[in-house]
């Protein structure tokens, strides 16, 4: 009798992250193509729950006022703990994109003190612009609301803490004119266009968070995403390899295999295996990269 192999993790994989936007109150897309993307582009607007060291720069400065919503959001990144009641209520659009985000890497905070009915801290006219790296927060500065395509955000990065940005500096020339001023930033983003940045007269940068794609989506996202689709199907790919071997374990076990195998894949606390109910075979792939 042919035994066959009958799976579709993309779907299963699909699936979980549905889940995992549906627990978190949004209402993902119907598309499968879609739903990746939603999901990482979500993780990416938010702030990793991670204990930071702060590092102010040389221009920094906090308007009289604001200094106790300061205090809250340094106590918050030093311990780790959510910053979301401080992030743009856009959050809650799942379909939302950040321009600031996704051209340059840079979140904006709320220096209010106290939540409103909504659950989001009073929303203020000055921002906290900052720089989020894997232990490190890096504060720009307090920016007026508005001020998304300011390049003075890309030279103070410059002049304080170059070696974070020096992977995307560009030492050749460039084939098409770099942007130097704020009003070509906007024109650029508007196009959904990807632009050198020229902050200073010889320094040439590509966008500092890797720029957005024609969707508005961040590149960057959009990579993370078609990485997972490539490692899913990767997956697949081994239990088809390894088909014949499961087959011989199995029935080693005592266990005569006389119908075809189903597998799906198992999501649990960071993990992923592949499952088949009937048989009781489990395949364990370990953590997700």
């Amino acid at each position: 009798m042919e035994i066959n192999l009958k799976m579709d993790f993309l779907s299963d994989w699909i699936e979980h992250l549905t889940q995992q936007l549906f627990s978190l109150g949004y209402t993902p897309d119907e598309s499968p193509n879609k739903i990746s993307i939603q999901y990482f582009n979500l993780l990416k607007r938010g702030v990793t729950l991670t204990p930071r060291r702060i590092y102010f720069s040389k221009e920094f400065s906090c308007p009289e006022g604001y200094k106790e919503g300061l205090r809250i959001l340094i106590l918050k990144i030093e311990k780790g703990e959510s910053l979301a009641a401080h992030l743009s209520k856009n959050i809650n659009k799942l379909e939302y994109k950040d321009p600031l985000l996704n051209d340059w890497n840079i979140h904006h905070l709320h220096l209010g003190t106290e939540a409103d009915k909504t659950g989001f801290i009073k929303r203020t006219g000055p921002l906290l612009f900052v720089r989020f790296e894997r232990e490190e927060a890096y504060f720009l500065n307090t920016f007026n609301h508005g001020s998304w395509n300011d390049l003075d955000i890309v030279r103070i990065i410059h002049n304080n803490w170059p070696q974070i940005i020096d992977r995307y500096r560009i030492d050749a020339v460039c084939s098409s004119p770099a942007i130097k001023t704020n009003k070509q930033v906007k024109e650029v983003r508007k196009m959904r266009s990807v632009g050198f940045i020229e902050p200073y007269p010889g320094v040439v940068y590509m966008p500092i968070g890797m720029g957005m794609t024609t969707s508005g989506h961040s590149i960057e996202v959009v990579r993370i995403s078609d990485f997972y689709y490539d490692h899913i199907k990767g997956l697949e790919d081994i239990v088809r390899e390894e088909f014949a071997t499961i087959v011989e374990t199995t029935e080693n076990k005592g266990i005569k295999i006389i119908s075809d195998l189903k597998f799906e894949l198992i999501f649990k606390n960071g993990t992923v295996k592949a499952y088949d109910k009937q048989y009781n075979i489990t395949l364990d792939f370990g953590e997700l990269p």
